[in-house]
């Protein structure tokens, strides 16, 4: 079932973000996130699986990027 609940676009980058920053820095990458809607935007949505689908998407880019950086973004 789909949840239709309040979430912050904002809130997920920062978590997913929190997840991965200290893996990134180990392999010596950059892993900066940024989220260009309003700062305290809310969307109805399921922040559950938007949280995974983020949290495997960054999780991959890190594992797969050799060197450099992995910037997400997310535009409102």
């Amino acid at each position: 079932v789909v949840e239709r609940q309040p979430c912050s676009p904002q809130a997920l980058l920062d978590e997913v973000g929190d997840i991965f920053r200290s893996s990134a820095r180990s392999k010596g990458l950059q892993l900066s996130s940024s989220w260009h809607g309003l700062p305290a935007a809310q969307y109805l949505g399921d922040s559950l699986r938007l949280r995974q689908m983020l949290t495997i998407l960054v999780g991959n880019a890190v594992k797969f990027t050799p060197a450099g950086r992995v910037d997400v973004e997310e535009i409102g």
